[in-house]
């Protein structure tokens, strides 16, 4: 999630600017990520959050998340009001699998308001998640940016929730005290560029 809606415009603009430069960019769930960092079989990771702290990592959030529902034509009438889970659990669903933070997250999160929803389906990626809900499979919690897409055309719906889950957020992380080769510290400097001028630009 993080590669295609961050990552891919840095990766983008620094082999444009310094073609010169090479790096080896992999894709793995975050758990997985977190454990290449630690085991430096990789320099740096992009992971969504939320996210155990470890002392020996650093963790710069660099974009928000929001996670929401969303329904196919067959539901659209669930999307006329604010739902609760209680009422949306009579419904089949469609989740991403446990191995994934974003499926952690949804399942706390649920807990915590005193919901149990078990899917019908589970699926390793949120473009298939998004497929088989505007396939009207089910209900599906998706992170917004995969879903908007088919909203914005009208194949999808969002069913607004009364205890919409909390924002979360898209994470750099990297060891503490570990030098970092000049490619990575030049992605990390395109970055970090942007996010302070996103920082001056707020109100």
């Amino acid at each position: 999630m993080t590669l295609k809606f961050f990552l891919m415009d840095y990766l983008s603009k620094l082999r444009a600017n310094y073609p010169e430069v090479s790096l080896r960019v992999t894709n793995a769930p975050t758990p997985q990520t977190i454990r290449s960092l630690k085991e430096g079989r990789i320099d740096i990771g992009f992971v969504s959050g939320p996210l155990e702290q470890d002392k020996d990592i650093k963790y710069v959030p660099v974009r928000p998340v929001r996670d929401i529902v969303i329904c196919g034509e067959k539901y659209f009438d669930l999307a006329d009001k604010a739902r609760s889970f209680d009422e949306l659990r009579q419904y089949p669903f469609i989740m991403l699998t446990k191995d994934t933070s974003t499926r952690s997250f949804t399942d706390s999160y649920m807990s915590k308001c005193g919901a149990n929803i078990c899917p019908e389906i589970e699926l390793a990626t949120s473009d298939l998640i998004v497929e088989f809900a505007a396939q009207c499979m089910g209900l599906a919690f998706v992170a917004e940016d995969f879903a908007l897409p088919a909203i914005n055309n009208g194949r999808l719906r969002e069913i607004k929730l009364t205890a919409p889950f909390p924002e979360r957020a898209f994470y750099m992380v990297t060891m503490e005290n570990h030098p970092l080769p000049p490619s990575v510290k030049l992605l990390i400097s395109y970055i970090r560029s942007d996010i302070e001028k996103s920082n001056k630009n707020m109100p």
